[in-house]
């Protein structure tokens, strides 16, 4: 194998409004075969026809022999030196064989050439001499064929397209047919091969590209493809079955569960579950073009068009709307409004939703005590404040390490919501198991102070609904429009579940000290509670990343060693357990990681996105960045205080120092309520600039 003779990069094709190719990307090295498999209706011809210019592309580019050519007519990429013999022969069938192989060297090169090529084709096929001077009407199909193949031949390509050359054949005459392949091979053609005999196909091919509903699923070499349980099942007809005998339903490795992901995240729904119609085709196009950018960039396979860029900010787009944060948490015409604004202002490759502020009657309903929020604590122009305390104490571990959820439901949510204080007079649930007896667990419902608690859950929800359908509505609108929701979810370090709102800071740093292995045993309690917390939300909303605050894990809180004994351990499984799952994990290192990076780069490569805020990004693109998409690192003072000159100057140095070979995404390292929108601007509007991979 040599260089590429054609390279298709992220192609998209319509028939009218009807996307019928998704980002197809292939390559294909100078006298090699390469097979593209798929069922009846993947795309496969579309593609064919793409290529041979007689369907132009919505996006994407193909280079033949280092020449752009997805611009040119098909007869300019024929006279190029690509032939396309079609589906179906689409012979010339009142014109004598010869004259059917004449038609084929209609270029002005292959014209002077044609009684030599003539021969070649004779000796290839010399059933095609006898028949020389018969209509081609009066062949059988697998003369057809044989002529169909020779007018492609005499051209004189260097590359041959074949689409399905068996269709409609005897077993023996396809046996014949790919024996010509194969020789062609042989003599030094190049030959994208197109068919849904797929056996056979693999059997002949260098390589093969399996493409379903517009997209390459699968690609490898054909002996690893023919070994592929998916393949083996979906086109070869060989059901896969246990050492009994019985058949196995299919697991999806941890890559097929993240690219179903991806896919669901391509194809948004409304909270119907119905398919959301875009505004027109160019939102489509830009929303389709948006997720890809982030997906090429995270999985660190292919270079994305550009560097991707988000802004992801916390109260920025409520003041950017003049309005305040006590407005957004309770009116929520004025917090999708808000929202909206910020989405039409700035433009961002994905942001995180409307939902950061939060429904300020919910929190009220519940009298919530954890966090101060605008009226509540805080000055209505501010924004919420955590009150940090012990709401777990320290002689409570086994309570929490033996029964998560009753701990949860029957001593924490007593402390932290005012409304249901009375749920600590609540039976534990593992208890109600028989009919003897069963009534006197429920004596508490029947008592006043339970009976208002659970009126103050349906207020609660009540309130919460009303918020969600805001919600819902602007998030809808805001995909029609183009702009990708990135976030499918959350889920925490087990060290931060523990130390920010259980024990507390002050709590857990005695507990290392104290009762180090207490705590070691609850964080791996939480372990699966977090990777089913996240895997939940992302199967749910259809989105692959979920985002994990890191707050207590940064350089100079805890030291290197207490790093790797207490935080690390836990979170790693964590973000391992997601990573099985088709999750990408999307960690927010929140201070400086500068002494962590060696540590947490222990993960499998292009899974996982880190947002980057004070630590040194050229160290951590050497080390984490090798197996890790980084995103961040704009700090928010500067956007607050800045200059646009100064936002790009340091947009330009991040992506010379970060974007190369790709894995990198343009943003603020922090979550920011404050900043100019000019330095806003300035971060998005250069990033696009100047982050062009060329």
């Amino acid at each position: 194998m040599s260089n590429p003779i054609l390279e298709v990069d992220k192609i998209r094709a319509y028939y009218g409004r009807i996307q019928v190719l998704w980002d197809v990307c292939l390559k294909i090295n100078e006298g090699e075969i390469v097979a593209l498999v798929g069922a009846n209706g993947a795309g496969k011809t579309t593609l064919l026809r793409v290529i041979s210019g007689i369907l132009r592309p919505a996006s994407g580019t193909i280079n033949f022999l280092g020449r752009r050519i997805d611009e040119l007519s098909p007869h300019a990429i024929v006279e190029l030196g690509i032939s396309h013999i079609p589906e179906g022969r689409k012979l010339f069938t009142e014109m004598s064989v010869q004259e059917n192989l004449e038609m084929g060297a209609y270029t002005s090169h292959a014209w002077k050439l044609r009684h030599e090529t003539i021969l070649d084709v004779y000796r290839l096929f010399p059933v095609l001499k006898e028949r020389a001077k018969q209509m081609a009407v009066t062949l059988s199909g697998g003369e057809q064929q044989m002529l169909a193949m020779g007018r492609g031949l005499m051209s004189r390509p260097k590359l041959c397209i074949i689409d399905e050359p068996s269709n409609g054949l005897a077993p023996k005459l396809v046996a014949e047919v790919f024996q010509v392949i194969k020789s062609l091979r042989e003599h030094g053609m190049t030959i994208l091969l197109i068919e849904q005999n797929v056996r056979q196909t693999l059997e002949i091919a260098d390589r093969a590209c399996v493409l379903e509903n517009g997209r390459i699923v699968l690609e490898g070499c054909c002996e690893d493809l023919l070994h592929s349980d998916h393949v083996k099942e979906a086109y070869l007809g060989i059901t896969i079955t246990d050492r009994e005998g019985n058949k196995m339903e299919k697991k999806m490795t941890p890559d097929e569960k993240q690219e179903a992901l991806f896919q669901s995240w391509l194809s948004p729904k409304d909270p119907q579950g119905n398919a959301i119609k875009f505004l027109n085709a160019e939102a489509e196009q830009a929303y389709q073009a948006r997720i890809t950018r982030i997906k090429d960039a995270i999985q660190m396979k292919k270079l994305p068009d550009r560097v991707p860029v988000l802004v992801l900010p916390s109260f920025f787009p409520v003041y950017n709307a003049g309005i305040t944060p006590r407005d957004a948490m309770y009116d929520y015409k004025k917090l999708t409004a808000a929202y909206k604004k910020f989405l039409l202002d700035f433009q961002p490759d994905g942001h995180i939703g409307a939902d950061m502020p939060g429904p300020g009657k919910f929190f009220e309903a519940l009298d919530y005590k954890l966090y101060s929020w605008p009226g509540h604590g805080v000055p209505p122009e501010r924004s919420y404040q955590a009150n940090e305390g012990e709401y777990m104490k320290a002689d409570e571990y086994d309570a929490l390490i033996h029964d998560p959820s009753n701990f949860m439901s029957n001593i924490y949510f007593p402390r932290i919501f005012g409304a249901l204080e009375s749920f600590k007079m609540l039976p534990a649930l593992t208890g109600i198991l028989e009919m003897y007896g069963l009534a006197y667990n429920f004596i508490p419902f029947g008592l006043p102070p339970v009976q208002a608690a659970l009126e103050s859950l349906i207020k609660a929800g009540n309130e919460v609904m009303k918020w969600l359908g805001a919600i819902g509505a602007w998030n809808t609108e805001t995909i029609a429009a183009g702009f990708p929701n990135i976030v499918g979810g959350f889920t925490k370090a087990p060290f931060d579940v523990i130390g920010d709102t259980l024990r507390g800071t002050k709590g857990i740093m005695l507990d290392m000290y104290r009762q180090p292995d207490k705590l070691l045993e609850a964080m791996e309690a939480m372990v699966p509670l977090m990777i089913k917390m996240g895997v939940g939300a992302a199967q749910m909303n259809g989105k692959p990343l979920i985002f994990m605050p890191l707050h207590k894990g940064a350089d100079g809180f805890l030291s290197d060693a207490q790093f790797k004994k207490f935080y690390w351990p836990s979170l790693k499984k964590v973000m391992m357990g997601l990573i099985d799952e088709g999750i990408v994990p999307f960690p927010a290192a929140e201070g400086g990681y500068n002494t962590r990076i060696d540590v947490v780069k222990e993960l499998p490569k292009g899974k996982t996105l880190w947002m980057i805020d004070q630590t040194d990004m050229a160290a951590a693109k050497k080390t984490l960045g090798s197996v890790a998409c980084l995103a961040g690192n704009v700090p928010s003072s500067m956007l607050i205080m800045g200059t646009p000159q100064q936002v790009k100057d340091y947009v330009k140095n991040l992506i010379d120092s970060c974007a190369a070979g790709g894995g990198y995404i343009v943003s603020n390292g922090a979550f920011f309520d404050q900043a100019k929108p000019e330095n806003v601007h300035a971060m998005v509007d250069f990033a696009k600039e100047y982050g062009v991979y060329k």
